[in-house]
């Protein structure tokens, strides 16, 4: 109450396309712009899932895969020579809050969202393979392929976001977004009713290995705020760095939806921080948008059936064992 922050949710039929819901603001006849459609925002952590897809793809990782999630971490791929910090032309990856973990599976690491973990699986993936899967999957604005697109450095669409996840909770099938579901004149001269436009994308144990992955957000994670929508879900979360956007997207089998968070008018300046929000703090995808997205969702989808998800097929089963850490730099002036 009282904040310039901004927040779209679209939702969409997995495997249909069909829209089955949009809030875009508050007041169009105040303010000509829609929230879900228009305005583009960091995609934070939520990007992670399209590089998970990316080295599953790549043969080199599974499920079981385990990985070092210390942090901070340096990585070759991740320096930046053009950087005005000496960290970033380091190849410095931190954890969110700075935190550190041990070693941790796919499934955990997806859980708590290990910064370091993912850049690991970008380094094995390639970011090529991330941005083809986000595109794939149905964003539609611009996917960068350097490293940090892991972590959703790139502006997207909410309407884009409920899509992508639609195609994974679909088992790998994207369909076009349509928001018509018929029309018919008055005389009958004019009949139309919509048909879906699916293709698939992604081989289906590729996604129930996905799946796997993001019910564990939900399950015990930073989406566990989730559960109170009392069937199982998948999600993710995703905060920018410096909270310019807070995300969270998810699904059942029947239904995606994405909420995205803004504040301002989204530009990348100080005032545009959702750090100190009043009665919230640090707004970040576990606090406010899980909660809206719960809220709708447990009304969304009351007395529909409860569908479960796929096994995890664990694919790859010879995969890739990823080297040690690599040790702290020595600083340099």
């Amino acid at each position: 109450e009282g904040e310039p922050l901004h927040a779209g949710l679209a939702s969409i039929i997995p495997g249909d396309g069909a829209i089955a819901a949009i809030y875009g603001g508050a007041d169009y006849a105040e303010r000509q712009w829609n929230d879900a459609t228009d305005a583009t925002i960091q995609a934070g952590s939520t990007f992670k899932i399209f590089g998970l897809i990316g080295a599953l793809n790549s043969g080199k990782v599974n499920l079981r895969t385990t990985f070092d999630g210390s942090g901070p971490q340096y990585f070759d791929e991740f320096k930046d020579s053009t950087a005005s910090t000496q960290n970033a032309r380091q190849g410095m990856v931190s954890n969110f809050g700075n935190g550190s973990f041990g070693y941790m599976d796919v499934p955990d690491a997806t859980a708590s969202s290990v910064n370091t973990i993912y850049a690991q699986l970008n380094i094995l993936g390639t970011p090529e393979r991330t941005a083809k899967a986000a595109t794939d999957a149905g964003v539609t604005t611009e996917v960068q392929t350097n490293y940090a697109n892991v972590f959703g450095s790139d502006n997207v669409r909410v309407i884009d976001m409920a899509n992508a996840y639609a195609t994974i909770a679909a088992q790998g099938i994207h369909a076009t977004p349509y928001i018509v579901k018929s029309a018919r004149s008055a005389d009958g001269v004019f009949d139309y009713t919509a048909e879906p436009e699916t293709t698939r994308v992604f081989d289906e144990d590729t996604m129930a290995d996905v799946i796997t992955a993001m019910r564990a957000v939900v399950e015990y994670g930073s989406g566990s705020y989730a559960q109170n929508i009392g069937r199982p879900a998948a999600g993710k979360t995703g905060t920018t760095s410096d909270n310019y956007g807070a995300w969270f997207d998810g699904f059942v089998p029947q239904l995606a939806t994405a909420v995205g968070i803004y504040r301002g008018d989204g530009s990348l300046v100080e005032a545009n921080r959702m750090n100190d929000i009043p009665g919230v703090g640090e707004l970040t995808g576990g606090s406010i948008p899980v909660r809206i997205w719960t809220d709708y969702m447990g009304q969304a989808i009351a007395g529909t059936d409860v569908i479960d998800f796929p096994e995890p097929a664990y694919i790859n089963e010879d995969a890739y064992v990823p080297p040690p850490a690599t040790e702290e730099p020595t600083p340099t002036e």
